[in-house]
């Protein structure tokens, strides 16, 4: 009797840990496909994040004005657009000025592409050293564009040495100092790259 007490005993263990362990084993499983589900939906949601942008309005760029000026506020002087026009004549050179008052907070360089598309830079085979600075008068700031021909004289560094050097002005909205001293170092740029 003490032996079949003992082997019902030990079979009674042995099925409650065996329960046990089942019963454990289907919380496991249940909760192992609840997160095998999880991670399908959060993989298949995270592609979408990425591939959308939040929706804004789009910057209105205007066409390109004659003189290539566009400064629909008056902020450069006429002392400045003079001082464009001789130096266009000079080196025979295009150098357009874009002042955008209305940035829906896009990148200066990507507004300023779109621009130079708009105003199809480097595209006339009668201009093809173009530079076009683009300024963001909501976010004050600028960029420039050279078109292929215009690089050779004006690298991307030196663009960006003298971007940094009139961000002061930027800030201050003193614009037609910014065009102003862009003007100035993009001459000399053009005279260093004359004398190679």
């Amino acid at each position: 009797m003490k032996k079949n007490k003992e082997s019902w005993t030990k079979n009674l263990a042995f099925s409650l840990v065996s329960l046990n362990f089942q019963s454990n084993f289907d919380i496991i499983v249940t909760l192992n496909q609840k997160e095998i589900l999880m991670k399908k939906y959060v993989s298949l949601l995270i592609p979408l994040l990425f591939l959308t942008r939040p929706v804004q309005a789009e910057t209105t760029i205007p066409n390109r004005p004659e003189n290539g000026i566009y400064d629909p506020n008056n902020r450069i002087s006429s002392k400045t657009i003079e001082q464009i026009k001789q130096f266009d004549t000079q080196n025979d050179v295009q150098f357009d000025v874009c002042l955008i008052e209305d940035s829906e907070n896009q990148w200066i360089m990507e507004e300023s592409n779109q621009v130079a598309e708009k105003w199809n830079i480097g595209q006339n085979p009668e201009h093809k050293k173009v530079v076009l600075v683009t300024i963001d008068t909501k976010n004050r700031n600028a960029w420039i564009e050279t078109s292929n021909e215009a690089e050779k004289y004006i690298s991307n560094r030196d663009a960006m040495n003298i971007l940094s050097d009139v961000e002061v002005q930027l800030i201050g909205e003193k614009y037609d100092t910014a065009v102003s001293y862009i003007l100035e170092q993009t001459n000399i740029e053009f005279k260093k790259g004359e004398d190679l």
